[in-house]
């Protein structure tokens, strides 16, 4: 079994693959001192990762924020050629690891922005107005530190 790793430092080819990515995990610190990890859709900005929660939920209110977070997301492709097992490459993996401190979003024109931008993303035959009524959401973000990306590829 071969396994090529590279890591990866283009940032625009990082920037591509999170605009198309439609969720990832999120990892963060809880008041109980326990990692609570789920799996979310999100929004690339400024290198920085944005998650809308809801602000009535238990999780939103248990967030140690101005703690250490990540945001991982996978990209995997399965790679038969012609089914042959012997073939150079049978798969490869893409991994983005977003690190940094959990933040609180208050800027009210930042966060029209991120509305818009998930309401593109995510839902785009969606009128904007009506979005913005009737979403009960509230943005966190992870304020990057450090951004890990590799690609394995093997068989």
């Amino acid at each position: 079994m071969k396994k090529v790793i590279s890591n990866l430092r283009d940032l625009k080819l990082i920037e591509k693959e999170l605009a198309k990515e439609p969720a990832g995990a999120l990892a963060i610190q809880l008041d109980d001192d326990k990692i609570h990890q789920v799996s979310t859709n999100f929004v690339y900005l400024d290198k920085n990762i944005y998650i809308f929660l809801q602000v009535d939920e238990d999780l939103y209110q248990q967030i140690k924020f101005d703690y250490f977070g990540s945001f991982t997301i996978h990209h995997f492709e399965n790679r038969f050629k012609d089914h042959n097992l012997f073939a150079e490459s049978t798969y490869k993996l893409f991994s983005i690891t977003i690190s940094g401190t959990v933040r609180e979003v208050e800027d009210k024109k930042l966060i029209d922005q991120l509305i818009e931008f998930y309401q593109k993303k995510y839902s785009p035959n969606i009128d904007l107005k009506k979005y913005r009524n009737e979403m009960n959401l509230k943005p966190i973000m992870i304020d990057t530190e450090e951004m890990q990306t590799f690609t394995e590829e093997g068989n």
